[in-house]
């Protein structure tokens, strides 16, 4: 009997150690960011060019764009990215346009229109590519949260073994 409880010591602590120490998964992603370097205003859409890696498409990019932004890829190729101010009033702040989950995106041609849907000068404007290999580790779990569930395991055994 006394080696049954040193097992079962010996198989939660072993079952705690593993899931501490395992790997945690991450995600490479590229964030696309525009800062203003002139009289930047009523940016009513933007576009962009994917050039990789293959199989990179526009379904890998998540925009973070105020609400009234809908995507404006109506018949382009699945390489470009296009956002637009679907009803004319909400413009787009300097920031984070949005990220490339799960994928490093390498991009180019960046172009931004205002509301009138006419072409902002390139001078206006920089589109940059921030965190290209950047590392979104995933959110461990706690080792507290196994060392209670290990406990209720064991109070569980202990309970049956008490019954029987």
């Amino acid at each position: 009997m006394l080696k049954k409880s040193k097992l079962g010591i010996f198989i939660v602590f072993l079952t705690i150690g593993v899931c501490i120490l395992a790997a945690q998964p991450s995600h490479a992603s590229t964030i696309v960011s525009i800062q203003a370097t002139g009289p930047l205003s009523d940016v009513g859409g933007f576009q962009f060019d994917i050039l990789g890696p293959a199989g990179t498409n526009s379904s890998h990019f998540t925009p973070s764009l105020p609400s009234g932004w809908v995507d404006g890829t109506f018949g382009l190729a699945s390489s470009y990215v296009s956002y637009f101010d679907g009803v004319g009033t909400a413009s787009l702040t300097t920031g984070p346009l949005g990220s490339f989950q799960t994928v490093n995106a390498d991009l180019a041609n960046f172009l931004l229109f205002d509301q009138f849907a006419t072409a902002i000068p390139l001078t206006d404007y920089v589109v940059q590519q921030v965190g290209t290999d950047y590392n979104i580790n995933a959110v461990p779990i706690p080792g507290a949260i196994w060392l209670l569930g290990s406990g209720l395991i064991g109070m569980v055994g202990l309970r049956r073994r008490l019954r029987s």
